[in-house]
């Protein structure tokens, strides 16, 4: 929203990801850019993109190794380590994911830290919400969610 009356503006942009919905979006305040991962349209995307504030231009990066397409997963900035932590969400078949990636900021390479695993007693793997605890922690918090596996909806608070 912007100017005076609140009011919405819409701006063309050239080259743009795929439209999407359930995906990741946060962002950079180092470099001033959102970065915005996964999601669904017409498929489950695993897809890693960049969008200038200033330029107003987005950009792909080109990934070898990156997360399974995945939608409803979580994605934080550490501005601290220069690093995006996602975990979990959904994949193409509305199975749970429990692995946890790290993506470097200045490469925009990923890193997989935490393999899928299957547990009822994973952290919540499809979370109502997480909260970034960077700068001031060095863990982010996940709060409730959905288990699969056992239909549970815990109300917890799980950190890592």
């Amino acid at each position: 929203m912007s100017g005076p009356e609140n009011e919405w503006i819409e701006y063309t942009i050239g080259s743009s990801p795929p439209d999407r919905y359930w995906g990741n979006v946060v962002f950079d305040s180092d470099e001033n850019r959102i970065v915005m991962f996964g999601g669904h349209g017409v498929m489950d995307y695993d897809d890693t993109w960049s969008f200038d504030v200033g330029l107003m231009v987005w950009e792909s990066a080109s990934q070898v190794d990156k997360p399974s397409p995945r939608s409803s997963s979580h994605m934080a900035y550490d501005p601290v380590n220069n690093v995006f932590v996602l975990f979990g969400g959904f994949d193409g078949d509305g199975g749970s994911l429990s692995d946890t990636w790290i993506l470097d900021a200045e490469t925009m390479q990923w890193t997989e830290v935490f393999e899928q695993h299957e547990s009822v007693d994973d952290p919540v793997q499809n979370s109502t919400g997480v909260i970034p605890g960077f700068p001031l922690w060095s863990f982010i918090v996940v709060f409730a969610g959905y288990y699969m596996a056992s239909k549970r909806h815990p109300s917890g608070i799980t950190t890592r």
